[in-house]
């Protein structure tokens, strides 16, 4: 039997917003958006944090079960 990941994109998309993401319930990597744009509290969706934790973690959008 094939084990699976399960893997959970959190979102955070208040003040300041922030994403991480979870495998198998464990943290891989967790960015605050303010990190990435050099604004203070940004508030706006966190792309950014999304875009480079998949890609440092090297996840692509369809292996995301949540």
């Amino acid at each position: 039997m094939k084990m699976t990941n399960r893997i959970v994109l959190g979102i955070n998309d208040s003040h300041p917003s922030s994403a991480c993401i979870m495998v198998n319930g464990g943290i891989v990597s967790c960015i605050i958006e303010e990190r990435l744009t050099s604004i203070k509290n940004d508030h706006r969706f966190p792309i950014n944090s999304i875009q480079k934790m998949m890609s440092d973690a090297g996840i692509n959008g369809e292996q995301i079960n949540l």
